[in-house]
């Protein structure tokens, strides 16, 4: 019901009424035709009250002025509807923590890359526009980068994730877990990330597997110290017998 109510808008506007007039100007153009020209009565009696071939020519051309009209109308309003709904998305995009780039799917060329991405790349937009994925992950090939972006091309997969390394304008490197999806920009098939920099989560489980291994031989010198412990209770209950005996 949404949908139909949407629809109805989209198609009642401004070159829908032009439509409505565009028919009537016809309605009244013909009217004159055939009074001045065919001298077919009163100019008057032929608006109101036209013959069927004229009713009919006449009609089916209004009818052809307002529908047009008002297609053009639905047309308009879908395309500033997607213009809008970009220009949020690319708003919303900018304004991401996380590093947010959108590459055209044939040439791998950057469509747009974030302000978070930039900052922490070094990059600045003109120069990203010359650039591709490949140029920020050093371990990547094209053949095998080809190979990973094979299932979201051919519609197999609608989403990838793996973990990569991305490297800065300044030659130093950091780990990113990449979030991959098929998108459309400026009516072209593309392919759109979002990457997070994976930095301080690699420290913090580098961090917990040390106290980890803390702990594991922490726990590992208590029980050698208990079974110190109950070797030497042993031995002493021996030792006392013996000095006993």
């Amino acid at each position: 019901m949404n949908s139909h109510l949407l629809t109805s808008r989209q198609f009642i506007g401004t070159y829908f009424y032009l439509g409505i007039a565009l028919g009537l100007l016809y309605w009244l153009f013909d009217a004159w035709v055939m009074t001045a020209i065919f001298n077919e009565g009163n100019w008057l009696n032929q608006v109101i009250t036209p013959n069927a071939d004229d009713l009919y020519m006449r009609s089916f051309t209004w009818a052809l002025f307002t529908i047009s009209g008002g297609m053009i109308n639905a047309l308009i309003s879908q395309v500033k509807a997607q213009a809008t709904q970009q220009n949020d998305l690319i708003g919303m995009l900018a304004t991401s923590l996380n590093e947010v780039y959108i590459f055209d799917q044939n040439s791998l060329r950057f469509l747009h890359v974030n302000h978070g991405a930039r900052e922490n790349l070094g990059y600045t937009v003109e120069e990203l526009a010359e650039l591709t994925p490949l140029d920020l992950i050093p371990p990547m090939t094209p053949s095998k980068f080809n190979r990973v972006i094979a299932p979201l091309v051919s519609k197999q997969q609608h989403k990838l994730v793996f973990e990569t390394i991305h490297r800065r304008k300044d030659g130093t490197d950091y780990p990113v877990e990449v979030h991959l999806q098929r998108t459309i920009f400026d009516n072209k098939p593309a392919l759109y990330a979002i990457v997070i920099d994976t930095t301080e989560r690699k420290l913090q489980e580098k961090e917990k597997r040390r106290l980890e291994t803390l702990v594991w031989h922490a726990q590992k010198l208590e029980s050698l110290e208990q079974m110190a412990g109950s070797m030497t209770h042993h031995f002493n209950n021996l030792l006392t017998i013996g000095l006993g005996n």
